[in-house]
């Protein structure tokens, strides 16, 4: 035993990482047994020779290994200690623990005061080395917590730490990481960049899932009036805020293709440029229409301008068809969907602005016959020239025409004025 154990007790040589460490101390285990059961043969015998008044036998190489055995058993013992209190934390599930890594840290430094004062043999070098490395690896373990990983992420990470293969996110320990720990650090930079990729990636992810949501939920503020015939049309209000965050959907999105990691949100961000877009064209000229149309139609609609009541008619007809599906859809993007809106706006425009052009002629001609006319509005002028016929409707207006004259008195058949008040 004595020339087995000398020629085979565990060395530095064979001591190498976690795994040669608890062969080793297996080994050591076997080694103490089979040392005690020699000894307890050992008095067995004594106790015997006793029995039969025969001197005690001498086993000098036995009692030479006591001293050997016991401090390598004690030393490994320490190490024992050691690696079932690490291996209590690193069985701990990472997703648990990945924000308490100072635990880790904590215990390292508690083991680090605890081999101070102790003579150095192979298992307290062994120990001293173990617990440096993990300290200087253990602060990079913050690189790899994963917070914005998709599996796309976690794959190619376990791919860099060369995890065991088929693993997933939801079994993964701290041992896990504390066996890749050289690793990490040996890739730290490749790791970073991943982390920086995913948070990227997260972040845009957000602002389309933040354009997901105000698809759904933005709508028009819309109210409810009549023309001047009577009948109901939805019309929009608060055009501003709606095409403040339009714009702002496209600038957070020009934003997002300056990053690096754009390319795989490509597509879909194709998609919302498009939608974006018409909806920004399509803003700017429904509202130039409404606001074109609220001005005209109670002048065509009281049946100025003959030679103009096809042109406003045709325009009116489509208009109410636009604003009859707003009304049905009230979303915001659902404006975008209307078939071909962005080249009928334009021509929508271009028409109102020939019958306001026309509007305009027509109203010059007047004042250019009747100076007096250019003292008073558009709307005026058309009220004075729709009720010619009206002496109270004249008489309304005729402290705007005229300097001190509030009104007048006719004759009794409506024909001539009789006097000025």
């Amino acid at each position: 035993f004595a020339g087995r154990w000398k020629g085979s007790k565990p060395d530095a040589s064979g001591l190498k990482d976690r795994e040669t460490a608890a062969q080793m101390l297996e080994e050591v285990k076997g080694w103490d047994k089979e040392f005690q059961e020699l000894r307890n043969t050992n008095e067995t015998i004594k106790k015997e020779c006793k029995h039969f008044d025969i001197p005690d036998p001498s086993f000098p190489e036995l009692d030479g290994l006591v001293d050997d055995i016991s401090k390598t058993v004690n030393s490994w013992g320490l190490y024992e200690k050691f690696a079932a209190e690490m291996a209590e934390l690193a069985a701990e599930d990472w997703m648990a623990i990945r924000e308490r890594l100072y635990v880790i840290e904590d215990c390292l430094v508690k083991w680090g005061e605890a081999l101070k004062g102790l003579d150095i043999d192979v298992v307290v070098r062994f120990l001293h080395s173990e617990i440096e490395r993990l300290k200087k690896n253990v602060p990079y373990l913050k690189f790899v917590k994963g917070d914005a990983f998709t599996q796309e992420h976690w794959n190619q990470l376990f791919r860099m730490l060369n995890m065991p293969k088929g693993i997933a996110k939801k079994d993964l320990t701290l041992q896990h990481f504390l066996d890749a720990s050289n690793l990490v650090v040996e890739k730290m930079e490749a790791i970073k960049d991943l982390q920086a990729r995913a948070t990227a990636e997260l972040t845009i992810q957000e602002a389309f899932d933040e354009l997901t949501k105000w698809k759904q939920d933005a709508v028009f503020n819309v109210i409810e009036q009549t023309d001047f015939q009577g009948r109901p049309i939805t019309l929009i209000r608060e055009w501003k805020e709606v095409q403040t965050q339009v714009g702002d959907h496209q600038s957070v999105l020009q934003a997002m293709r300056d990053s690096p990691y754009f390319g795989r949100f490509s597509e879909i961000a194709e998609t919302w440029d498009v939608t974006l877009s018409t909806l920004g064209f399509a803003l700017n000229d429904l509202n130039a229409v409404q606001r074109k149309w609220l001005y005209l139609e109670p002048i065509f609609g009281r049946g100025a301008l003959p030679h103009e009541q096809g042109r406003f008619k045709s325009v009116d007809d489509e208009f109410k068809n636009i604003m009859a599906q707003v009304r049905m859809d009230s979303r915001v993007v659902a404006l975008a969907d209307i078939s071909g809106l962005n080249n009928k706006l334009p021509v929508l425009i271009d028409q109102l602005d020939r019958c306001q052009k026309a509007l305009s002629d027509f109203l010059e001609e007047k004042r250019s016959r009747f100076p007096r006319f250019y003292f008073i509005g558009d709307d005026d002028l058309l009220e004075i020239l729709g009720q010619s016929q009206n002496p109270a409707v004249i008489q309304s207006h005729l402290k705007k025409l005229f300097q001190a004259i509030f009104a007048v008195n006719f004759s009794e058949d409506m024909k001539e004025i009789v006097a000025f008040r």
